[in-house]
């Protein structure tokens, strides 16, 4: 392989990959080495049930998929972009060197997930689940050589596009304005919003069936609510974007504030629409009536301040998903002593001061 050839693609794809998805993985990250307390024991947990559960092991190899997808989705995009038509060139390399020039590219993009997926086989050899060893092998093989396959293709043909199929009913009603982010998010970042909610779901059906208390007890549901709002911080940083290049005129519609700030806790409210839903089958052994609208409240609520941090001028990415974790760190300890509904008012209220002191002052600093 050309040692020139190998420093572009990895300059152009490869690095420029993990920057502009260094919130993804930092979330990520933060969530599974920075919250358990036992980060060793709490992967040898997961990994044991990936590897005794076949119904668990589908699930895992649904995300690495997603994660395989969006690897696809970036690598089509960046090939597509305009700025890259240089790379066109490598069509003058035979099928077999193109290849292997895209198989390196994947490689490098999957790193965090084959390399999880190795100790995985490692430890279902050790332990003598042979059939989930060669489940997770073959199917990450088939992955990679795919994906690979998939850009070589692309950058020969360029006709290729990634894209889940969608009803033509979606495109043949209004929609408000309010929820055009939502639209956005659904349209064009649907691996981030599957895996997010597959993960919410799974998290909250996990707690739901694994945990059961004598009496009623809204903290521990209230601790995984947090979690799973935490879980949207991306998703509500790919809205604020989307309205700050697309949306940028409502500022100037005469819609009051209190509306405005209204409207926003209705788009959230949609979007965790299946949380809410599924939350129902704790009820009541988790929680009460009551709870159950305190649990609304602070996942709404923690929502909107996410979205009312984005609208401070100074706030970056990493400022951003450092308060988000700074935030969460603080609420554990609070839940713990069960202040009640009074805290998702607390968290409510003050996103609505931050809302009304910064949405007509925002402006953007290019960097």
């Amino acid at each position: 392989m050309n040692k020139i050839t190998h420093h572009i693609l990895q300059r152009v794809l490869v690095f420029h990959f993990y920057r502009v998805n260094a919130g993804f993985f930092f979330f990520w990250f933060f969530l599974l080495f920075g919250v358990p307390a036992q980060v060793l024991s709490f992967h040898l947990s997961l990994i044991q049930g990936m590897i005794q559960s076949y119904v668990f092991l589908a699930c895992t190899l649904f995300i690495w998929l997603l994660y395989t997808l969006k690897c696809i989705n970036y690598t089509i995009k960046q090939l597509n972009d305009p700025r890259q038509n240089f790379l066109i060139v490598l069509n003058t390399l035979t099928h077999k060197e193109q290849f292997r020039y895209m198989l390196f590219v994947h490689i490098q993009l999957s790193l965090p997930l084959w390399v999880y997926a190795g100790v995985v086989a490692v430890i279902a050899t050790q332990q003598q689940f042979y059939g989930s060893m060669i489940t997770v092998i073959l199917s990450n093989i088939t992955m990679i050589f795919l994906s690979a396959t998939v850009y070589r293709f692309y950058l020969r043909k360029k006709s290729l596009t990634i894209s889940i199929p969608q009803p033509r009913v979606f495109n043949s009603f209004r929609k408000p304005l309010f929820t055009i982010p939502l639209w956005f998010i659904w349209k064009e970042r649907k691996q981030m919003l599957l895996v997010t909610k597959l993960f919410s779901l799974l998290l909250l059906y996990a707690f739901i069936n694994l945990y059961e208390p004598d009496l009623p007890d809204i903290r521990p549901i209230l601790l995984i609510m947090m979690l799973v709002a935490m879980a949207h911080c991306n998703i509500v940083s790919h809205i604020r974007s989307f309205e700050e290049i697309f949306l940028s005129f409502g500022r100037s519609f005469p819609i009051p504030l209190i509306l405005r700030f209204g409207l926003l806790l209705i788009t959230y409210s949609i979007l965790l629409l299946p949380e809410f839903v599924f939350i129902w089958k704790g009820y009541p052994v988790h929680f009460t009536i009551v709870g159950f609208v305190e649990l609304f409240l602070l996942a709404i609520a923690l929502l909107s301040f996410y979205h009312s941090l984005l609208l401070m001028n100074d706030i970056d990415q990493d400022s951003y998903f450092r308060i988000v974790f700074m935030a969460g760190a603080v609420l554990f300890f609070i839940i713990l002593y069960n202040p009640g509904i009074f805290l998702p008012l607390v968290v409510l209220g003050l996103s609505g001061i931050l809302f009304a002191s910064h949405f007509y002052t925002y402006e953007k600093r290019y960097r």
